[in-house]
């Protein structure tokens, strides 16, 4: 992928084993993603049912801060009494 000019700007995906999984227990994916603006990201995630982190190899340092703010907006809204669950799977999670 990453000597192939037509993915030339993208700098992660979402593995499809994941997509699928998800999506066999009825999920709808919605990817939140780490160079989206921050903000667009947390307001997406009031009319989510819940996220989970993959695995993989993250963008190094660019990719905590961005855990962390989803985390801290999933602590927020599971605080506010409407169950919103988390799951992190690999990368130290």
């Amino acid at each position: 992928m990453a000597n192939d000019p037509e993915f030339f700007l993208y700098r992660g995906y979402i593995m499809d084993a994941y997509v699928k999984y998800l999506e066999s227990a009825g999920a709808r994916i919605v990817p939140l993603v780490n160079t989206d603006p921050l903000g667009d990201t947390l307001k997406k995630m009031e009319k989510l049912n819940g996220v989970l982190f993959p695995g993989g190899n993250a963008d190094g340092d660019d990719y905590y801060p961005f855990a962390k703010a989803v985390f801290e907006k999933a602590k927020d809204i599971n605080d506010k009494g409407k169950y919103f669950p988390i799951w992190g799977t690999c990368l130290g999670f």
